[in-house]
């Protein structure tokens, strides 16, 4: 059953008060920040009768569709995301998650499964890439031995186990950003924790040293509030001090103190809610499975 929240106007989602507002439908901005997206990989198909988008785990051009065989444009980090406690999580003055730099092109059960913390995207490669490469890990070994996408025009079948270790692929040199990639990292490890996929600490390690740049010494998270933030959420359990380190930064300012209260607040709730609306979709999805066993037995 999921977490019933009757937030009030002191609740600590109202401390969320740079939340993005924004007078266009919900609809039209995500179709603005798909082809923004599109246009900043260079995803769209030259010279085609029809628009087709390219899929960076694929590989091939997909058309553009809600159903199963479609491609989606997934956000990195979720826009719901997207208040001052974030940016100032980023060290920045705005979240900025309408940016192309925090999106993917993706088959539609490849989104699906990112979204839902199935698979998880990490850096390969050597530190010194410029740019950075990146792959593809399956979380949820239960999909290894599943198809994953059918292709329409050929029949021929793309299974997860072939989509585990195969780094992304690009059709030009812009790549998504590391803070978000980071970020959505942490939270992808947040959930393999609370889900307990088997192996899932040996494929999500808390303090590799892949998200190491040279470019950012300093990490892409404020330190201060990821060391709260897991301590916030599930099983309270903090994040290892390794995690930490490997994307962190620290900040003197002892005026950050309040913005740091602020956060954990703040930040834990939203993760929280993520977190929580996954598990209530997978027990949905379960309970489904289940009505669609026994109905067939029952024929």
């Amino acid at each position: 059953m999921p977490i019933s929240r009757n937030w009030s106007t002191h609740s600590p989602m109202h401390l969320a008060n740079g939340a993005e507002k924004s007078n266009q439908p919900q609809v039209t901005r995500s179709k603005v920040f798909k082809n923004e997206v599109a246009v900043y990989l260079n995803s769209i198909k030259p010279n085609s009768m029809h628009k087709l988008y390219h899929c960076n785990v694929l590989g091939q051009y997909l058309a553009s569709s809600d159903e199963s065989l479609g491609i989606k444009c997934a956000s990195i980090v979720p826009f719901s995301f997207e208040t001052t406690q974030l940016a100032y999580m980023f060290g920045t003055e705005e979240a900025a998650l309408r940016s192309p730099r925090n999106g993917l092109m993706l088959a539609s059960p490849i989104e699906e499964a990112f979204d839902n913390g199935e698979i998880a995207i990490v850096p390969c490669g050597s530190l010194d890439d410029n740019p950075t490469e990146w792959k593809v890990i399956v979380l949820h070994t239960v999909l290894l031995d599943k198809p994953c996408w059918e292709d329409p025009s050929t029949g021929e079948i793309t299974m997860w186990n072939a989509i585990h270790n195969k780094p992304l692929v690009w059709q030009n040199s812009n790549r998504p950003a590391r803070r978000y990639l980071y970020l959505r990292y942490a939270l992808t490890w947040l959930a393999a924790r609370c889900k307990g996929y088997p192996g899932w600490q040996e494929k999500l390690p808390a303090g590799t040293t892949v998200w190491a740049t040279p470019d950012k010494p300093g990490g892409y998270l404020r330190s201060s509030v990821l060391r709260v933030l897991a301590s916030k959420i599930g099983d309270r359990a903090p994040l290892p001090e390794d995690f930490v380190i490997a994307g962190g930064f620290d900040d003197p300012d002892s005026e950050s103190r309040v913005q740091d209260q602020a956060s954990a607040i703040v930040l834990p709730c939203l993760v929280r809610d993520h977190l929580e609306a996954k598990r209530t979709k997978a027990a949905e999805e379960e309970e489904d499975d289940d009505d669609d066993t026994d109905e067939e037995e029952e024929e």
